[in-house]
Formats: structure tokens, sequence, C-alpha cells
């Protein structure tokens, strides 16, 4: 099961999420499987950051990250995110 949430956190003008140390979203996410950027349609070449997470259940989260200038590696997910109803998984016989 894969879950993708980006549209909690950012810029926009309603209460948004914060960011936080990677360390605090492993606490109910699980560890950091990886990164990489997830493209957007206004991306000019690096996208948005996603870090996936397993928790120990077997669900991946996919979270935004964001690099602070101090070079600090940090997270964002809504409080009870991990508690919602699951929005899409992959067929079992997907590779």
């Amino acid at each position: 099961m894969v879950i993708v949430l980006a549209t909690a956190c950012g810029p926009e003008e309603r209460p948004q999420a914060e960011y936080v140390p990677i360390a605090d979203l492993e606490r109910v996410y699980g560890p950091l499987l990886t990164a990489g950027n997830h493209p957007t349609g206004d991306q000019n070449g690096t996208g948005d950051r996603l870090g996936l997470f397993r928790d120990a259940d077997g669900t991946i989260w996919g979270l935004p990250l964001m690099i602070r200038s101090d070079g600090q590696v940090l997270g964002c997910a809504p409080a009870g995110l991990h508690d919602a109803e699951v929005t899409d998984t992959y067929p079992a016989s997907h590779p």
C-alpha cells in the first residue's frame, strides 16, 4: 500500500502542518526508505521533494520533504494522517 500526501504542507493560505525533523516523522511513519523529486507541471527541473517511509504495518507513506539552508532535512505530515483512511492501493499483482 502506498500513500502520498502533498497538499497539506505548503505556502497556501489555510492552516498548514509544520515541517519537522525526519526523526519525528519516523516515530509515526517508520524509517525513511528513500527520497526523490515528484514531478510538477512548473518544476523547472527540480520538482517537489518527496520521502517514502514504511511503517510497522508495511504501509508506505509519501510525505513532502524540504532542505533548510543549514542542510537539515525536514518532512511534513498533518496531525492525524496516520489514522486517516487509505485513498489508493496498488494491485497485489503489480511488480
